[in-house]
């Protein structure tokens, strides 16, 4: 025969540059979501949850699919031993033979070739039915098969990979072909029994018996193999190992990759569970921060985070007391501050005019000395305004400094009323025209208190009134008990009266509703009815004023009575 032709070569096309390029960039799109990946476990606690959930997910599965394909191969080394090995051998031939006869695909004289491709390992074992059972089975094991027979139940060899035992006697295979193909026509041999494993011997042997249409036992499959085709350490190692493998491939396929959605979705619910907690509480701190103090995070649950978040919300709610007291304080302080501005004004501006009327007249008295009578006169009610003014300024800065004793002993407020208008009533009629009417019971009225310091208080009370009645008007001071018990001591005037705009501010400091509503006797300095409302304060009890314009004005003050009714002894 001549040479072949040579066939041609089909060039293959190879691709653009370009979309060889594309190709590889398919890769490095991990790379994009592996950064995405740590940008998130770096910033939310709840992907590190996540990702630590899947992860013991994942490394469970596989300790698991490890664990449970060693248990498998350890099961199927213990129960397939290497004693039964030519025995799983014939009945793997024995299945390869009858499938042949049943689907009519080999002939009676054809036998003799089909046991010969199982014997040169050209045919695998089926793997029709128990797979998973055969798979577990010592890979390569007709690759080690000397013959493979088939003998009747004569014990005749009627057809084998060996040409030169076809029509001989079974016993010409070995001694224990004989004694194996015995038990194998019995039917109810196990592996074990049909097989033949001796340490000591360079053949083993093993049989299994062929069954008909009918299920009766008509012949048997003999087989013989090298000894050294049985698996034995390295080998055996090696086995089991690639076994393991497979399994658990098949493991892994099966559980552990249906497990991953389950995982992801049971680990993300529960580190959201988890860190939706913190994420409220970080949010609450960062409106704290921001100056919304009323922020605060709802405690749910018992655990270290339902602590954290109750000593959130207690911090959060000193931290506001804190700031709220501290408001306060600065509040009062500029209160205060304002106050010393408007007191150190309004003593300057109280001291420049009387200072100035005396300057003026002493010098009118030097230039004109006739007039020193009326001069001296002048100057002598300024020098007692002043005075005046000086007494009550220290009155008010020891009230402020807590320097001021105040006594807390029972007194008998009509006594003290009758004491302060008598100290004024005759002035105020011969230089005033004001008529000044007292009117107390004749039973004690004792209450707790100061009672110089209640007198001075009516004398004040009685001042003002003095100032804003006209000549002819009539001034009432009066003491009684209420029906509550606490009794109450009252200053009314007929004269003009305070408008509503100026009565909150009655008892401040050089406050004057009208300094044109004076007598002629001279505006106050606007600080008797402060220093009458501190006293009152100092001594637990209260004063207001009620008054309509062209009606009067009434002042009262309201003290405790005294637990009992004790007559004081007067100076």
């Amino acid at each position: 025969m001549g040479d072949r032709a040579e066939e041609p070569t089909i060039p293959t096309a190879t691709p653009p540059t370009w979309k060889r390029i594309l190709g590889w960039t398919r890769y490095l799109l991990i790379l994009p979501i592996y950064w995405w990946y740590r940008r998130r476990v770096n910033e939310q606690i709840k992907w590190r949850l996540a990702a630590s959930h899947i992860s013991v997910v994942l490394l469970s599965m596989a300790l698991i699919s490890v664990l449970g394909a060693a248990a498998i191969v350890l099961i199927a080394i213990v129960g397939a031993p290497a004693a039964e090995e030519p025995g799983r051998d014939a009945r793997q031939v024995a299945q390869l033979v009858q499938e042949a006869e049943s689907e009519r695909v080999i002939s009676d004289e054809n036998l003799a070739g089909l046991l010969s491709s199982i014997r040169a390992g050209l045919i695998e074992p089926s793997r029709s039915s128990g797979a998973l059972r055969l798979r577990l089975d010592f890979p390569g094991a007709f690759e080690y098969l000397d013959t493979v027979s088939i003998v009747d139940r004569d014990n005749k060899v009627i057809s084998s990979s060996d040409p030169n035992l076809t029509g001989r006697n079974v016993i010409q295979i070995g001694v224990d072909s004989y004694f194996v193909t015995r038990l194998a026509f019995r039917g109810d041999a196990t592996l074990r029994q049909t097989s033949v494993v001796r340490p000591d011997a360079g053949v083993i042997t093993g049989a299994y018996p062929l069954r008909d249409e009918n299920g009766d036992i008509t012949r048997a499959v003999v087989v013989t193999k090298s000894n050294t085709a049985v698996p034995h350490g390295v080998d055996m190692l090696s086995t089991a190992l690639l076994a393991m493998g497979q399994i658990g491939v098949l493991l892994a396929i099966f559980v552990a990759i249906p497990a991953i959605p389950v995982a992801i979705i049971t680990g993300f619910r529960r580190a959201e569970s988890i860190s939706e907690p913190v994420t409220n509480l970080a949010q609450a701190a960062g409106k704290v921060a921001s100056g919304d103090l009323s922020a605060r995070v709802e405690v749910v649950g018992e655990d270290e985070i339902a602590s954290l978040e109750e000593e959130f919300n207690q911090m959060a709610d000193q931290l506001e007391l804190a700031i709220d007291e501290q408001r306060t304080h600065r509040e009062q302080a500029e209160g205060l501050l304002a106050a010393n501005r408007s007191l150190v004004s309004s003593v300057s501006h109280e001291l420049r005019t009387p200072v100035a009327v005396v300057r003026g007249h002493l010098e009118a008295l030097l230039a004109d000395p006739d007039q020193s009578e009326n001069y001296a006169r002048i100057a002598l009610r300024e020098t007692d305004r002043l005075e005046r003014l000086v007494d009550d300024l220290f009155q008010l800065t020891r009230i402020e400094s807590k320097g001021m004793q105040i006594a807390n002993q029972p007194f008998d407020a009509g006594a003290a009323a009758r004491e302060a208008v008598d100290s004024l009533r005759e002035p105020t009629r011969r230089e005033a025209g004001i008529t000044m009417i007292c009117e107390t019971p004749d039973s004690q009225l004792m209450v707790m208190g100061d009672r110089a310091r209640i007198v001075q208080v009516l004398q004040n009370l009685i001042r003002n009134a003095i100032r804003h009645t006209p000549e002819g008007g009539i001034i009432l001071v009066s003491a009684e008990r209420e029906p509550d018990g606490e009794i109450v001591m009252q200053v009314f005037d007929t004269g003009e009266g305070i408008t509503p705009e100026h009565l909150p501010h009655i008892f401040d400091r050089f406050y004057r509703a009208d300094p044109s509503r004076t007598h002629s006797g001279g505006a106050g300095a606007g600080l008797g009815l402060a220093i009458a409302k501190e006293l009152v304060t100092l001594m637990g009890g209260t004063i207001t004023v009620e008054s309509e314009p062209g009606e009067g004005a009434e002042f009262s003050i309201r003290l405790k009575a005294a637990p009992t009714e004790v007559p004081q002894t007067q100076a």
